[in-house]
């Protein structure tokens, strides 16, 4: 295993590439345009300016529209750089690159990727989780799937990455932003985790250099009846599904933290 900067992974055709480009956010961010701007048009179809109880809330809230949609551009626009591959891979080994496309401004001299050998790779295999989730009102009981890409090491401490995760956590852009987005996380088990809107279709194209596992799925039951420890084990899968809201809702009730306090702890769990 090593960790390695963007200019120390091979790019293609030497390796293969896998790469998704974030299409919903280019749709989201057309249909927010096209509505902020019909937000400004509307009074002056109406009435021309003499709307004017009107006009600044409306303005207000095209301004927001707008900044909406400039980030879901932007995001689009992030997914589509060259740097923004997720997966890169040959018969010898696999690259993995957990700096997220939303945060393309970090500092491009800090590890970024972390490389297996062939030899590390004990399997590959696509995980299937349906976890126990709160509704719009809050309510548990709604199930929510998600698959994973995962990797199985062979003989590994899986340490080394979780500290660079860990380090990427903590890195900020240049106006001390960051997002929390993390495209590849370490389980309770030592595996490695990678989110891919596709899984399979990955998996078909590596099968012929690595061994390929059966496909795994599990369902947890309901929230409210999991012990304390299995309560927190669920905190810990919902924050890597990236699912906030119910992080949050279930670090709250469990250790009866207030909402920036559960917030702060998902942020970390997220990151560790």
């Amino acid at each position: 295993m090593r960790l390695l900067r963007d200019d120390e992974v091979p790019a293609p055709p030497a390796v293969e590439s896998y790469q998704e480009t974030a299409w919903p956010a280019l749709v989201v961010g057309l249909l927010l345009l096209v509505s902020a701007a019909a937000l400004v048009a509307w009074p002056l179809a109406e009435e021309g300016w003499r709307l004017t109880w009107i006009v600044a809330p409306l303005g207000l809230s095209a301004l927001i529209v707008f900044l909406i949609a400039r980030f879901a551009l932007r995001s689009f626009l992030a997914s589509r750089r060259p740097e923004s591959w997720r997966l890169r891979w040959d018969a010898e080994g696999i690259y993995l690159r957990y700096r997220s496309h939303l945060n393309n401004r970090f500092p491009a001299d800090t590890p970024t990727a972390v490389y297996l050998p062939r030899r590390e790779v004990a399997w590959l295999k696509v995980r299937r989780e349906t976890l126990d989730t709160p509704d719009e009102h809050g309510r548990w009981g709604l199930k929510r799937s998600h698959r994973w890409f995962e990797v199985g090491l062979r003989g590994l401490d899986p340490a080394p990455i979780e500290a660079a995760l860990s380090d990427e956590a903590k890195l900020r852009g240049p106006r001390g932003w960051r997002a929390n987005d993390f495209p590849v996380a370490v389980t309770p088990q030592g595996t490695l985790r990678v989110g891919l809107r596709n899984p399979e279709a990955v998996l078909a194209r590596l099968r012929r250099y690595y061994p390929v596992a059966l496909a795994e799925e599990t369902e947890s039951g309901a929230f409210e009846s999991m012990s304390r420890e299995e309560k927190e084990s669920h905190i810990l899968a919902l924050a890597a599904a990236g699912d906030n809201f119910a992080a949050i809702k279930a670090a709250r009730e469990l250790y009866g933290l207030d909402l920036t306090e559960a917030k702060t702890l998902v942020d970390e769990l997220q990151g560790r």
